[in-house]
Order: structure tokens, then sequence, then C-alpha cells
């Protein structure tokens, strides 16, 4: 179910006319692969709010319609993140590097790694949203802005810009592709240690048993 959908969501809205071809099976869909691709990736971003706001209370909602709701929240949330982004760079790949990508690699810090703990004597659950949200923000732009400088180390002299987007392109998957499952062999095998902290009693962040 997950595969097709998958395979409906890529045949229906991304378009790759004007790209290196893909194969015979290219897909023509509704917007252009970049904005596709940068809009589904701001789209994810939005999984990282209920946990930061608390669940924003989706778990008092059935199955389906809390299914429905966060699909609706992540729609919004990635509409108004990709728009701004776009007006303010005006190209979706800087977009993706610069937004929803930190935005990914913070909140997976804050909100798992940290277990939420950081802002979890504040009690009032939106306050502590914003701040665990900006938080995660600023972390991924320190790590994103570090991957850049690496990049220039390790593989000087890396096309930025279209039509290729090189440097752009291995920020983005070193972050994402390379340090996530990192993380996830440092929590499973090392239970996060010394970063083993407690997180606040209501927080939504996985639980590591003692």
């Amino acid at each position: 179910m997950t595969y097709a959908l998958a395979c409906i969501v890529y045949f229906t809205f991304f378009n790759f006319t004007g790209f290196p071809s893909v194969g015979a099976a290219t897909p023509t869909g509704l917007f252009n692969a970049w904005d596709a691709l940068v809009y589904l990736v701001c789209f994810l971003t939005a999984m990282f709010l209920p946990p930061a706001f608390g669940m924003l209370d989706l778990g008092k909602l059935g199955p389906l319609a809390r299914g429905l709701a966060w699909t609706v929240l992540c729609l919004v949330w990635g509409a108004i993140i990709f728009g701004i982004g776009l007006a303010i760079m005006g190209d979706p790949v800087n977009v993706l590097v610069w937004i929803p990508v930190p935005l990914l690699f913070g909140g997976l810090i804050v909100l798992v790694v940290f277990r939420d703990s950081i802002f979890g004597q504040i009690k009032s659950l939106p306050l502590r949203g914003i701040f665990t949200t900006v938080l995660s923000y600023l972390v991924g732009v320190l790590l994103v802005a570090l991957y850049g400088h690496l990049v220039n180390a390790l593989n000087p002299g890396l096309a930025a810009g279209a039509p290729t987007y090189t440097e752009q392109l291995w920020i983005a998957n070193a972050t994402l592709a390379f340090t996530f499952p990192l993380l996830a062999l440092y929590s499973d095998l090392f239970g996060q240690w010394p970063l083993r902290i407690a997180g606040p009693s209501d927080a939504a962040a996985e639980k590591v048993d003692a």
C-alpha cells in the first residue's frame, strides 16, 4: 500500500521534462520535479510538529480522523514553509538545503536524542513547541553549515547551483542519508549515552527503556 501510494504521488506530481532522462517511464506529472521534491520534504518536516507541541491533542481523535488531521497539517505546513522559502531564496534546491533539511535534522536531535528534555520545564505546550521548533531549526542550520565546510574540504570544486546542484545535493545527502543512520545506530547500540536524559512526563518523543 505504501509503495503504491508513493508511485501514485511520484507519477502524478513529478515532472522530469527537461531533466536528463531517467528511463522510459520518465514522469511527466503536474509540477517541476525540484518543486515537487522540495515541497514533499517540507511536508515531512510537519511530522516533527505534533510531538513538539504535545501531539496537538491529535491522540484524542480516532485513527482515521487523526490520520486525516495530521495529513492536512502536513499539507498546510509544507505549503507555508515552501512558499516562504521560495519567496526568499528563489531556488527550490537552496530551500531544500536551508529550510526542511535543518528542520528534519535538528528535530531528530532535539526531540529524539535529547528526548524533548531541553525545554521540559516549560509546561505550556504551545510555548514549549515554539521553542523546540526554533531550536531544532537553529541546531539543524549549524550542522548543515558544518557539512557545507566539509564539502569544500573533502570535495573542492563541486558545482553549486543549476543545472546539477552537485554541492547542495552533497550537503543534503550527507546530512540526512548519512547522518540519520548513524544517529539510529547511536541510539540503538549505545542508548544515546551520554545524552540519555529523561524527557518531560508529557513528552511524545521516543522513549528509551531504563
